[in-house]
């Protein structure tokens, strides 16, 4: 029976720009290696590999490229070009016609790396102008190698596997192969949409719609979260003893108090990670800073360290935790060999971190430098949103209330983000909605530490009489005697903001 693996990778995305080195290369795992190598190979050594590849299969892969486009133009891991589809239609036909000619295969000779670091991947892909990188959707694609083709692996393009990843064969494989980092925190400032872009990168997120997937794993630290509620311990609980007991002429079951271990988030996402190995599963970790990382994490911080996305240096599991896993995985799997713990590659950790609460519990630098960063820029997200109080732009608004924030504190890390409050199904903020949660935050979070130094921007115009006054103005003076909130000044509020023009010493608006 011929042998079969598949890469199906999760950002082999289409690219157009030949200077960009990510698109002549792949990152191959080391089961795929030995597949292609067949363990001929040595730290430090390269050589050169050939594969079979097959017109029929690019031709149909282009095809499948075009259609998909129009789903990642606006992105920016793609070419500026994709708006011109009949050009990329004919650039990458051209290249299939002279890389094949009028044959149906071609030899595909490319480099197999093994870095002294322990990366491996295939590099040189792009032969004459063809590269089968170009052939290739994000979270569509995939990459099927068998060695029907004795010496020389067949190479086969599929296309639209997520819709139809049903293969018959019982030994083919589908290997995932994570080059994204395996941990990273999402930080920025509120409202900026970390949790949506972490759901778009665990596939929860898709086509604006959500979806709860089994491989996702959630918690929220906060500041009463330790290690057993992150990782687990024993519990007390009821269990049947076999035995019955008469209450009212009924049989009732009798029942025992025992002690068993209850695995939490961080434990269910482990073994689920060892039970799947050819599915990527996902710890997501909300609001990271909120929680006292070095007292959640203990031991569990050495696993952080990876090479080739496995731990480094594994840690001893406590006997509580190594008899569940010994349960779960079997005595000696690899989640548990020698009682030891080890993360897989296959688990990945991502984190969001909100830069308006840094002071909560910093992080130290150690337990920092564990993660990759990525910082969420406040942006438009073309929502059309208005403020129902005046109809101002919400996006506007956002603009020019963080150019005074910025201004005020010389940092963004008090800015707001563009989901930092929603809208109704209208389009339109509420006034009540405004109030509760934007210039609340601004008075408790931001205006309150900083000072009120810009005096036009808190005053309002108020009927005493007959006589119209100015005063200063206060948090309790957006609502009424009634406690009801007063929109006149909400009104004026907001035009003061949207007219300061202001030019500070601590920053430019």
């Amino acid at each position: 029976m011929k042998k079969i693996k598949f890469i199906k990778r999760q950002d082999s995305g289409f690219k157009l720009s030949y200077g960009n080195s990510g698109e002549t290369s792949l990152n191959l795992s080391n089961e795929i290696f030995d597949f292609i190598s067949k363990g001929a190979l040595s730290p430090g050594e390269e050589r050169n590999v050939t594969f079979r590849i097959f017109k029929e299969d690019c031709i149909k892969a282009m095809s499948f490229v075009i259609m998909k486009l129009p789903l990642y133009k606006s992105s920016s891991n793609y070419s500026n070009r994709v708006d011109n589809y009949l050009e990329i239609f004919g650039e990458l036909y051209s290249k299939i016609e002279s890389f094949f000619g009028s044959n149906k295969e071609a030899e595909y000779k490319v480099s197999l790396l093994y870095r002294p670091d322990g990366r491996i991947y295939l590099k040189g892909l792009r032969v004459n102008g063809f590269s089968i990188r170009d052939y290739l959707v994000e979270n569509y694609s995939a990459l099927q190698f068998d060695n029907e083709g004795n010496d020389i692996l067949n190479l086969r393009v599929l296309s639209d596997i997520e819709d139809n990843g049903e293969y018959d064969d019982e030994s083919q494989e589908l290997e995932d192969v994570v080059s994204k980092p395996l941990q990273q925190i999402f930080y920025g400032a509120p409202g900026t949409g970390k949790s949506h872009e972490v759901k778009k990168r665990t596939g929860e997120l898709s086509n604006d719609e959500e979806r709860d997937l089994p491989n996702v794993f959630r918690t929220t630290f906060h500041p009463d979260t330790d290690y057993a509620s992150f990782v687990g311990c024993y519990k007390p609980s009821m269990r049947k003893t076999g035995k019955k007991h008469q209450v009212d002429g009924k049989d009732v079951d009798d029942e025992e108090i025992i002690y068993e271990f209850v695995p939490q988030t961080f434990t269910d996402a482990y073994v689920y990670a060892y039970k799947n190995p050819t599915l990527t599963t996902y710890l997501v970790i909300e609001e990271i800073n909120r929680g006292n990382c070095a007292q959640i994490f203990g031991d569990l911080f050495q696993l952080l360290d990876r090479k080739n996305g496995v731990s480094e240096y594994k840690i001893k599991a406590d006997k509580d935790l190594a008899k569940y896993l010994n349960e779960e995985l079997g005595k000696d799997a690899d989640g548990i060999k020698d009682g030891k713990l080890c993360l897989p590659a296959n688990l990945s950790i991502l984190a969001t971190m909100n830069t308006s609460d840094q002071s909560l519990f910093p992080m130290d630098s150690a337990f920092k430098r564990r993660w990759e960063w990525k910082y969420i820029k406040i942006a438009d997200a073309h929502k059309d949103w208005k403020i129902e109080t005046n109809g101002e732009d919400w996006y506007g608004f956002i603009c020019q209330i963080n150019r005074i924030i910025s201004n005020m504190t010389s940092s963004a890390d008090k800015q707001l983000g563009y989901f930092f409050c929603q809208a109704n199904e209208d389009g339109k903020i509420t006034t009540e909605t405004f109030v509760s949660k934007v210039i609340f935050y601004l008075w408790n979070d931001v205006f309150k530490d900083y000072g009120f130094e810009d005096a036009n921007l808190f005053k309002y115009k108020t009927l005493e009489g007959d006589k119209e006054v100015e005063k200063d103005l206060t948090f309790p003076d957006f609502y009424d005697e009634d406690g009801n909130i007063a929109p006149d000044v909400v009104k004026q509020f907001i035009e003061h903001v949207m007219a300061w023009e202001k030019d500070k010493k601590k920053g430019n608006n």
